[in-house]
């Protein structure tokens, strides 16, 4: 499992993010729910990217969030809500990745 610390981006850039390879695990550091994750996957097929719920709901149920991403694909996940159902102990939000070949992603921010 790698850390991934999202990067803040002004508002209206055009800046490209760097996007890195993904583990079959990772965690974004102190994330928001303003928090964006970036995916881009290569031409080996669609994934599914799984945001882990740490704390169950008032119906005593874990939640996580599956978002599928397109064979050659770039696409931006939101954060899940209420964000605080998705921290681990630590402060990060576990993300799983169905696959990893030719699988990058990066977590960014934009400040309010």
């Amino acid at each position: 499992m790698a850390d991934i610390t999202p990067t803040v981006i002004a508002k209206n850039s055009s800046a490209l993010l760097s996007l890195v390879a993904v583990n079959s695990s990772d965690s974004i550091v102190g994330a928001t729910k303003d928090d964006v994750l970036e995916i881009k996957t290569g031409r080996g097929g669609s994934i599914n990217v799984t945001f882990v719920a740490q704390i169950a709901c008032d119906q005593g149920t874990l939640h996580d969030v599956v978002t599928a991403v397109a064979a050659g694909a770039r696409r931006a996940i939101p954060m899940p809500i209420p964000i605080d159902r998705y921290l681990d102990v630590n402060k990060k939000v576990v993300v799983n990745y169905s696959g990893t070949t030719t699988v990058t992603a990066q977590a960014y921010r934009t400040p309010a």
